[in-house]
């Protein structure tokens, strides 16, 4: 089978290689999941109630290579949400939200989103910025002294405090990877459980690098950047979330704190393995685990799909809209000269598709270490969500993000083989 799809095969073309090669391998013999008949996915009920809506050529691809993804165990299951024109052209889920329990999938399911927090948090703080004397381009220091001649790691002082800035695109010095990974990385203990004790516990730590030199990609810069945004507004970043973003959009399913309740309803993890994947233990929220402003939201499609469009009409600047003027939203999605990482460039909490010079990119997003992906076309007026819980499925999320650009667009699907996925691993198993 091949391994990525020739780029200069027309589309109508490609709706064969999903169905018959699916642009990549089965899982393994002995896999912990068993993959469905094809004829079992199309019985049943919510399928067929999918297969009755009329779609136009190019989503019956879309679905169609999501569904055979599923029935050949490549991921457990998917939900994708596509907008475009400020209409949901395609919304679809595929497979399985609990294999034990035998739930299907259904759109408006929660999933954790991993690091497609970052866009999230990135944005609440513009609008903070926006609307209150909270400056990005302030030293961190202006907000938490602890940061005032902070120390380098391998020893001395740095120049300076990063910015706020620096910090939403990792430049800002401080250690990259996952909150868990520098823990364990520098040995810090235990460093609380609110958004104050960690920042002041990475004061002490210090900066691995002088500010903006350097990129390194981690959740610790977000978390220091959102205890900022509490100490300048005298509020907790998850009411900030909430006033700023998630309330005036109807993000009505997007937290940091989901109940018991909702994550038993919730999408349950699956880890990826040499044999196919198998289902974690439910995901649960401990009393002590502090709020992760770069990795620990949940949400859904259809929120998610808010937020792009939200991001859309307010780049057009779209009438009866108050966001920030169009020239500072597309701040976001300006390149920072330092911030290139081994997946390209990166700007203020957006990744950018294949972005040459200092303009505003036309295209960003995101992905999550939980198998999640979010995505923006500012010259298509598009955006799209493709949610899994199976870490290791950027190969997956790529194609299927290539194939509902190329339904939006017209243009032929751009399918190849990633490089190594930039990501933080999942939280721990509880």
């Amino acid at each position: 089978m091949p391994k990525h799809a020739d780029p200069r095969i027309p589309l109508f073309l490609i709706a064969g290689l999903a169905l018959s090669a699916l642009l990549g391998t089965s899982p393994a013999a002995g896999a912990a999941f068993e993959p469905e008949p094809p004829e079992a996915a199309v019985s049943d009920e919510a399928d067929e109630a999918a297969d009755e809506q009329i779609l136009p050529r190019e989503w019956r691809l879309v679905r169609a290579y999501a569904r055979r993804a599923v029935n050949l165990g490549e991921v457990p299951g998917v939900v994708t949400l596509v907008v475009h024109n400020n209409e949901t052209r395609f919304r679809d889920a595929q497979g399985h939200a609990d294999l034990e329990a035998d739930r299907r999938l259904d759109p408006a399911d929660l999933f954790a989103i991993a690091s497609v927090s970052k866009p999230v948090t990135s944005t609440v703080l513009l609008l903070l910025a926006d609307q209150t004397d909270f400056d990005l381009d302030a030293p961190v220091s202006k907000y938490l002294p602890e940061f005032e001649g902070v120390g380098l790691i391998e020893g001395g002082r740095a120049s300076r405090a990063p910015t706020i800035a620096e910090l939403l695109s990792h430049t800002g010095g401080v250690p990259g990877g996952t909150i868990p990974e520098v823990r364990a990385r520098y040995r810090t203990g235990d460093i609380g459980s609110t958004l104050e004790a960690f920042a002041s516990a990475a004061a002490r730590l210090g900066l691995e690098a002088e500010p903006g030199s350097a990129f390194a990609y981690g959740g610790l810069g977000y978390a220091i950047a959102a205890r900022a945004a509490e100490v300048s507004s005298g509020k907790d970043f998850e009411t900030l979330c909430n006033e700023l973003l998630f309330e005036p959009l109807g993000m009505e399913r997007t937290t940091f704190t989901p109940t018991a309740e909702e994550l038993d309803a919730g999408v349950r993890m699956f880890a990826m393995s040499r044999n196919g994947f198998s289902q974690r233990t439910r995901r649960e929220r401990g009393e002590d685990r502090i709020i992760n402003p770069g990795g620990g939201l949940n949400s859904t499609a259809d929120d998610l799909a808010k937020f792009a469009q939200w991001h859309l009409d307010a780049a057009a600047g779209k009438e009866g809209l108050k966001p920030p003027a169009p020239e500072r939203i597309a701040r976001l999605r300006t390149p920072i000269p330092s911030a290139e990482g081994p997946r390209g460039r990166y700007a203020l909490g957006w990744q950018l598709a294949e972005h040459e010079g200092d303009a505003p990119a036309a295209r960003v997003h995101h992905g999550g270490a939980t198998g999640t992906l979010l995505w923006i076309d500012f010259e298509h007026n598009a955006a799209g969500v493709v949610l899994t819980q199976l870490p290791g499925s950027a190969l997956f999320l790529g194609r299927m993000q290539a194939l509902c650009i190329a339904a939006v667009t017209g243009e032929r699907p751009q399918i190849e083989r990633p490089e190594r996925q930039q990501r933080e691993r999942p939280q721990r198993r509880r």
